[in-house]
C-alpha cells in the first residue's frame, strides 16, 4: 500500500524524509541527494517583515490623512495597502507552489533511483 507524503515533503528536509521512510541515504543515488539538497536550500523564505512594512504605511497614511481630515485619502490609502497586501501574498504563493513541485519531483526521482517510489502513487517526475 503507498503512503501519501506530500505534505511532509515541504515541511521536512530530504535527509529527514528519507529517514521517515526508513532508507539509509547511502542507498540512494548521491548525486540525486546532492540535487535534492541544492532545491531544499532555495526553498522560499518566509518574509513576514514586508507585510509589516505595508501595515505601517498603512497606519501611516491614515495617520496623516486623519490629520488633513480627508475621507478619501483614508479610503485610498487603505486600499492600496490591501491590495499591496494581496499582490505580495500571490506572488509568495506562487514562488511556494512552484518550489514545491520542483521538490516533490526531485524527491521523486531520489526514490526512483533507488527503484523504490513510495510516494503519491508512485509517478515519477
Amino acid at each position: 500500500m503507498k503512503h501519501d507524503f506530500r505534505c511532509e515533503l515541504t515541511v521536512h528536509g530530504p535527509r529527514k524524509f528519507l529517514e521517515q521512510l526508513r532508507i539509509h541515504t547511502g542507498t540512494v543515488n548521491p548525486a540525486e541527494l546532492k540535487r535534492v539538497d541544492w532545491i531544499w536550500e532555495k526553498r522560499p523564505e518566509k518574509k513576514g517583515f514586508t507585510k509589516w512594512a505595508v501595515y505601517v504605511g498603512m497606519v501611516a497614511s491614515m495617520t496623516i490623512s486623519g490629520q488633513a481630515h480627508s475621507a478619501w485619502f483614508s479610503l485610498g490609502s487603505a486600499i492600496a495597502s490591501v491590495l499591496a497586501l494581496e499582490i505580495l501574498d500571490r506572488i509568495r504563493r506562487k514562488r511556494l507552489t512552484r518550489w514545491s513541485q520542483t521538490y516533490q519531483s526531485g524527491i521523486h526521482r531520489l526514490l526512483a533511483s533507488r527503484g523504490e517510489d513510495n510516494t503519491s502513487g508512485g509517478r515519477p517526475a
